[in-house]
């Protein structure tokens, strides 16, 4: 996999703890670990590993496929709606709100999709506070043209949701069988 879409390189609200010195730079992200890719740090969970970032953890724990779900906006070309249900840790000193860019579902091809504001699904987790220290499980709803089995999910930390362009390290969950 190479970078994913949306992630050019820039400048960032937040820095990686990961000691950068002995962070290898790479041309394909691996199935897990962190590396450098196209001025980017990416953090790598493989199918079923936990994602562990400076101020938020997620746990990917199974993604649905539906055909209607209701929503604020419904994108052209929508068919089916991916509802993937994720464990988020807010390791951060403070409350933080779950923001709307931060979590990207990609498929095989690397193709972006956001996530739906106003999800009719048990727990939306768009634009939910979570406490520093809290854990929450919910759903985030990401309306796509078809269904795929193979993908990520592609994390931004709480201090760069606002302004994800200029984030520095980033994290991938990914799903599937490979």
């Amino acid at each position: 996999m190479s970078a994913p879409a949306g992630c050019s390189s820039g400048g960032s609200a937040s820095q990686p703890s990961t000691a950068v010195s002995t962070i290898r730079t790479v041309t394909v992200l691996p199935k897990s670990g962190t590396v450098r890719l196209g001025g980017r740090i990416y953090t790598v969970a493989d199918v079923g590993q936990a994602l562990q970032l400076d101020d938020i953890s997620v746990r990917l724990r199974s993604i649905g496929w539906r055909h209607s779900v209701h929503v604020k906006v419904i994108p052209p070309g929508t068919t089916e709606y991916a509802v993937v249900t994720v464990t988020l840790t807010n390791r951060a000193a403070a409350i933080n709100r779950v923001g709307l860019t931060q979590f990207w579902l990609l498929d095989a091809n690397l193709h972006p999709f956001l996530a739906a504001v106003g999800a009719g699904v048990p727990r939306p987790l768009v634009g939910l506070a979570i406490a520093a220290g809290g854990t929450v499980t919910g759903q985030l709803v990401f309306p796509v043209p078809a269904r795929f089995g193979n993908g990520t999910l592609l994390v931004y930390q709480f201090a760069d949701a606002a302004a994800v362009v200029k984030a520095t390290h980033v994290g991938v969950a990914r799903f599937g069988s490979d």
